[in-house]
């Protein structure tokens, strides 16, 4: 006779496997629709900004940016982004390997912050345009990653969403960042031995006018004259103020009580001098002087 027990056991048995496997079966088929969903082409947009920045304020390198902001434009067409006019910044002069002076950044970053979010991606042609300095530039990337925004490099392609992003683009930064350094002190070796040879080696200075010594019967770039280097001649002009201004400051004035009287006489400031626009003088400036 059989044990009614076991026969119930067997059932209920049964009844788990079935339901397991008709579980085992939903989930795959949820599965194979989430598989399927993944492969499907997105419709969404895809926002990007551009950010480019030059080494110098000079006007001449208007053509430098525009070729940055031209590749990056290129770079968001392939791949298929859309680029916001209103989000493209370009800085322009030594970075000095900070933030200083960077307001196109800064200006990124801020609209980075903004809800609803202005862009998905920010595009730059290569790392070095973010900053020379590692410490900063991994600064600006976990900013941006806090604001989920994605960074794109478009002459390497290297893009923030790859897994292995950190690791590349720490190698890559720490390689700039020597090269700038490596080259600042070459930079500094070429300019005192300019010094040593009675050149003087650095830029504008109020009070003075560089005079090029060239190189007779020798040709540099563009075929101009070869320069050996630059030698300081005194402005009049010029050195009239600056023996005021330390004449002055012995004898007590302070810096600022020296701009104001400067000021109040319309006498033209350095930057004025070298920019041709009607600037003020200020106590930073004469404390440069002196």
């Amino acid at each position: 006779m059989a044990d009614p027990h076991r026969k119930s056991f067997r059932s209920d048995t049964t009844e788990l496997k079935m339901g397991i496997m008709k579980l085992i079966s939903e989930t795959e088929k949820e599965d194979e629709m989430e598989s399927e969903n993944s492969q499907m082409p997105s419709n969404i947009t895809i926002r990007c900004a551009i950010y480019a920045r030059t080494g110098s304020d000079l006007q001449t390198d208007n053509s430098a940016v525009a070729s940055q902001v031209a590749r990056c434009e290129d770079a968001a067409r392939k791949m298929r982004w859309t680029v916001v006019e209103d989000c493209i910044r370009v800085d322009k002069g030594p970075s000095r390997t900070s933030l200083e002076r960077r307001h196109g950044l800064q200006e990124l970053l801020k609209l980075a912050a903004a809800r609803p979010k202005q862009f998905d991606y920010l595009v730059c042609v290569s790392t070095d345009r973010l900053s020379r300095n590692l410490g900063i530039a991994r600064s600006i990337v976990n900013t941006l990653t806090c604001y989920g925004v994605k960074l794109y490099f478009a002459d390497s392609g290297l893009d923030s969403a790859d897994p292995t992003f950190l690791q590349v683009f720490d190698a890559e930064a720490q390689i700039v960042e020597d090269y700038s350094n490596d080259l600042g002190k070459k930079i500094i070796r070429g300019k005192k031995g300019r010094f040593l040879n009675g050149y003087y080696p650095g830029g504008r200075c109020f009070g003075y006018v560089s005079m090029a010594e060239e190189v007779p019967l020798q040709r540099g770039g563009c075929s101009l004259p070869a320069v050996v280097g630059f030698k300081l001649i005194k402005r009049e002009s010029e050195a009239k103020v600056v023996e005021r201004i330390f004449e002055e400051f012995a004898s007590g004035s302070s810096i600022n009580v020296i701009a104001r009287k400067l000021n109040a006489e319309g006498v033209p400031s350095p930057r004025g001098v070298w920019t041709g626009r009607l600037t003020s003088w200020s106590g930073n400036t004469i404390c440069k002087i002196l």
